[in-house]
């Protein structure tokens, strides 16, 4: 066995040279075309972690990717570690740098637990596509079910840590004290992310003490200004129920309005509610001898611009169970007046569940307490979330911290004097 000869100049550290001065090993057998823009990605985010490898004539050992990666960027140096080398054991060691690190294994489930906490497009620097990562969390998570704590909202605090602006990040998911009608906000929110499915329950007109519209037909002409900016394709999932008091029938005034935007009616899903909800002027309603029922279901109305999303295999035989449009859910009290009636986390689920696969990103633009995200949370999916209400940001990230066990972050950090 030879024994290789360095050159002591070039020992201890690599040294920058001008790519004009290496050349590539003509008989390099392997095809790195698909990685250099990711190699490319990795290098504008975190330098060269390690330096091309070439003999004493410029001809490159390792590193054919990192050279065309700096190309593409434009660079004209390259960290280079000369290697005095024949052209013998040259292409030994050329084969050996990739054929080695093959022989690794990933341990998936550590893997996994770094994975899920990582941005996608982090992740992506690492050459770990979003699929790939879905993938390989689904077939570690168990299955996906709704506990009763999962429902537990804490009440809003009297005086709230979050600020209006402030951006907090909870693993994967984003959540903006902002206005869902402010592109500035939305735009900030997404970073840059494409989100394909919407799913939200937002006010019902002015049935509400936060609600603060003065003429209806603001509020639908906000409602359409929400979602009307978002890529396509896009799905839309709308939990809106009636305004009858008011006699106004808020789900079809906003079925009209989409449909008006130029989006594509898809189905009605009826969320049935145990027990019907009495209220003024239906609370008594046969005694006044005057037919009023009392409400029992509320629409879900999906509407798609663009094409229709598909659910994951893995959820073939749950949806083979629950074939109709019919929805039994129990609904959750809330220790807050502002929202007496908050969206239960099954609803999303299943809504999910039927509109996206795992590592996609989920948009909720009205967030209240928080249930879409404690539902991407279980279903693996990414949360981005817009609440305008600093009391209910304050609470969507005390429940997010409770149901994971881990800190959320305010503004790149941790919020001085968190209290949750």
């Amino acid at each position: 066995m030879r024994t290789a000869r360095m050159n002591p100049d070039a020992e201890a550290a690599a040294v920058w040279v001008p790519i004009a001065e290496l050349r590539p090993w003509d008989k390099n057998p392997r095809l790195n075309e698909p990685a250099v823009a990711k190699v490319a990605d990795s290098i504008k985010r975190f330098g060269f972690g390690s330096p091309i490898l070439a003999r004493a004539n410029g001809e490159i050992i390792a590193g054919h990717t990192r050279l065309k990666a700096a190309i593409k960027l434009g660079l004209d140096r390259v960290p280079v570690r000369f290697l005095d080398l024949d052209p013998a054991d040259a292409q030994l060691l050329a084969l050996a740098d990739n054929k080695l690190a093959e022989i690794a294994e990933w341990d998936d489930a550590l893997l996994a637990d770094i994975l899920k906490d990582i941005d996608p497009g982090d992740a992506a620097l690492a050459g770990f596509g979003a699929k790939e990562i879905a993938d390989l969390i689904e077939q570690l998570a168990p299955p996906v079910e709704v506990a009763p704590e999962d429902d537990d909202i804490p009440p809003p605090p009297a005086e709230p840590i979050t600020e209006p602006g402030d951006l907090w990040i909870m693993g994967t998911h984003r959540l903006l004290c902002g206005d869902c009608r402010n592109p500035e906000d939305v735009e900030r929110l997404l970073a840059g992310s494409q989100p394909r499915t919407v799913i939200t329950s937002p006010p019902y007109f002015n049935q509400r003490d936060y609600s603060h519209w003065e003429r209806y037909g603001d509020y639908l002409a906000d409602m359409v200004r929400v979602i009307e900016r978002l890529p396509e394709p896009v799905l839309i999932c709308w939990n809106v129920g009636d305004a009858a008091t008011e006699h106004l029938d808020i789900p079809a005034d906003t079925s009209a309005a989409f449909s008006l935007s130029g989006f594509e009616y898809i189905d009605k899903i009826v969320w049935r509610k145990p027990g019907a909800v009495f209220d003024c002027p239906r609370n008594g309603h046969i005694a006044k001898q005057r037919y009023y029922p009392a409400f029992a279901w509320e629409p879900i109305l999906i509407f798609r611009r663009g094409e229709h999303p598909k659910f994951d295999a893995k959820d073939v035989p749950y949806w083979n169970d629950n074939v109709t449009n019919v929805w039994d859910v129990e609904t959750v009290a809330s220790n807050a007046k502002e929202h007496p009636a908050a969206f239960p986390v099954e609803l999303p689920l299943r809504l999910m569940r039927a509109y996206s696969q795992r590592g996609e990103t989920i948009y909720d633009p009205f967030a209240g307490s928080g249930s879409t995200l404690i539902a991407c949370e279980k279903a693996g999916r990414r949360a981005v979330l817009m609440e305008m209400d600093a009391k209910y940001c304050d609470v969507i990230a005390i429940r997010w911290e409770k149901a994971t066990g881990r800190k959320a972050v305010r503004n790149g950090q941790f919020a001085e004097g968190q209290a949750f």
